[in-house]
């Protein structure tokens, strides 16, 4: 792979050129923070200088939730498999030197680095490390060392990051500029690299990490002074300004247990603040705890949803995972442009291509959601089918629910039963003819057990129309129900089921088979036991009549 230049480079970096190994200076941060402070930190950053902007960053993640919320984020992602794909494209698949690359790329990128680089990113915009190259595994490799970004100028003159570097002696440093294409430096800005500071969480979460802050201290001083000793003057007469003195003077002498002797006329009260530290302080951390996962997050579950709301955790995981997939996407552009390019060719030679590390960010698949709607579609199916219509593309709806392509069961078509060749053996010979040679399938094994193999009408073995033979045993049953009632209730000349037949014989209209059982029985039967029968002839009708035949046909 050639790797491009800048326009104001002259040549390719070499090898030569990532040899010296810098010291970093040290780093002091300003613990105290007030509005003002805040302002002149934006102030700064929005001039170049990190510095202030660092500081602060470095304050807010020491809060627990902020620190929580970003190793949710940067650990969740350190935390997924990862693959290196070719870098000729989507569709080529994994690179040729994927084995090189897992060999050395622990080594290269050691998690606790590559995640301070990957947060700081993601806070203040920009996140810095410095690429020490040395032989590892018979190659040629960097390996990541984050450096504060307190450390780190943008000179808007140039358009380049600048950074100051100590000396061995530690007493002195010199400012260097990193160029475009250093392979010493790798510069993270997931959020582009135009004024990354300006869009970084750090602008957001400083107002209400202030907030936090001073909520905290108020509660402990509001705990301190939550009951207080008052002197108060009894009479006409107030006290004189030493005597306020020297009762104040005593009453802080005064330890566990002890005792006040006043003057005449003068009295001590308990007065005690009467606000909720509730309401007060704690809504204030609440809602500033809930602004800092939900900025750094996108979710804000642990905070706000109440309850065991599945439906709820589902969105939130999925939130969360979007911005986790969009880290990866992001340090894996960053990673390949600014370290694995020299990698390769360092090591394999300018034709190689450098890979793409990618993290395993799609969540693994729901199983039981995808059965859920692979069910819901067969029932579809058979429901559209019941109704009399037909699916134009079975494949297409099943692709549009991610079900894979079904293809129809084949059925054995029976062989046309000859003329006069009533047992379908193929002689034309009626049933019992003593030539079982030419039977085939079941006769045959139905010829060697003794036991005559059956056949509906249409020469279909009844082993292959199990439709038809539900639908008689669902007659047969209601016909001996039938004709239970018939011995016990009914008394009629021809009998219960000869009358419901006949009436079938003469119509099959609904209303034209009841009023005939009605007039032959009305006075034998109520209408409500008739209604029964009838239900249950029409069920029987319908099941043994059309969908056994239809199974059948």
């Amino acid at each position: 792979m050639h790797i491009a230049l800048a326009p104001d480079q002259e040549e390719e970096p070499t090898q030569g050129d990532v040899e010296p190994i810098y010291t970093q200076p040290s780093v002091r941060v300003l613990q105290t923070w007030t509005p003002a402070q805040v302002r002149s930190a934006i102030s700064n950053a929005d001039s170049g200088r990190m510095s202030l902007a660092a500081e602060l960053c470095d304050n807010l993640i020491a809060d627990e939730s902020i620190g929580g919320a970003l190793e949710t984020r940067t650990g969740g992602l350190q935390g997924l498999a990862l693959g290196f794909q070719d870098g000729r494209g989507d569709e080529a698949g994994d690179s040729p030197l994927a084995p090189q690359l897992e060999e050395d790329w622990w080594h290269m990128f050691p998690e606790e680095e590559t995640k301070q680089v990957t947060a700081w990113g993601l806070i203040l915009g920009v996140g810095f490390g410095e690429q020490v190259w040395g032989e590892f595994n018979g190659r040629f490799v960097p390996r990541l060392k984050f450096w504060h970004p307190k450390h780190f100028n943008y000179d808007q003159t140039i358009n380049r990051w600048k950074v100051r570097v100590a000396h061995a002696d530690g007493q002195s440093s010199d400012e260097i500029t990193i160029e475009p294409h250093d392979p010493k430096w790798i510069v993270y800005t997931p959020y582009g690299s135009h004024r990354p500071w300006a869009r970084g969480l750090w602008r957001g979460l400083s107002r209400w990490w202030l907030i936090k802050n001073y909520a905290i201290g108020d509660m402990g001083a509001h705990g301190e002074k939550a009951a207080l000793l008052v002197i108060t003057a009894t009479g006409d007469r107030s006290p004189t300004k030493d005597q306020r003195s020297d009762m104040s003077s005593e009453l802080q002498d005064v330890g566990k247990d002890g005792v006040a002797a006043l003057p005449t006329n003068f009295d001590i009260k308990l007065v005690e603040a009467k606000a909720s530290i509730e309401d007060l302080y704690i809504a204030q951390i609440r809602a500033a705890n809930s602004a800092f996962v939900l900025a750094i997050n996108g979710q804000n579950l642990t905070t706000e949803v109440k309850g065991g709301s599945l439906a709820a955790a589902a969105v939130h995981e999925r939130v969360e995972a979007r911005r986790i997939r969009s880290d990866g996407e992001t340090l894996s552009t960053a990673i390949r442009g600014q370290s694995l390019v020299y990698w390769t060719e360092w090591n394999f030679g300018a034709s190689a291509t450098a890979p793409w590390p990618k993290w395993e960010t799609d969540p693994p698949e729901d199983q039981k959601a995808k059965a859920e709607v692979f069910n819901a579609t067969a029932e579809a199916l058979v429901k559209i089918k019941a109704a009399g219509f037909e699916v134009r593309d079975v494949d297409e709806m099943t692709e549009d629910f991610g079900i894979p392509e079904l293809d129809e069961k084949e059925v054995d078509e029976p062989e046309p039963t000859p003329p006069g060749d009533d047992d379908g053996d193929g002689d034309g010979a009626p049933p019992g003819d003593g030539d079982d040679a030419g039977d085939d399938g079941d006769a045959g094994a139905s010829a060697a057990s003794g036991t005559p193999q059956a056949h509906l009408a249409s020469g279909l073995p009844i082993a292959q129309a199990q439709g038809f033979v539900d639908g008689q045993i669902y007659a047969d049953t209601l016909t001996d129900w039938a004709v239970r009632i018939q011995a016990k209730e009914f008394r009629g000349p021809d009998g219960f089921v000869q009358a419901v037949i006949a009436a079938m014989n003469i119509s099959d209209d609904y209303g034209a088979i009841r009023a005939a059982v009605l007039a032959a029985y009305e006075d034998e039967a109520t209408p409500e036991e008739i209604a029964e029968v009838l239900e249950k002839v029409f069920t029987m009708a319908r099941r043994a009549g059309q969908v056994a035949v239809d199974q059948d046909a």
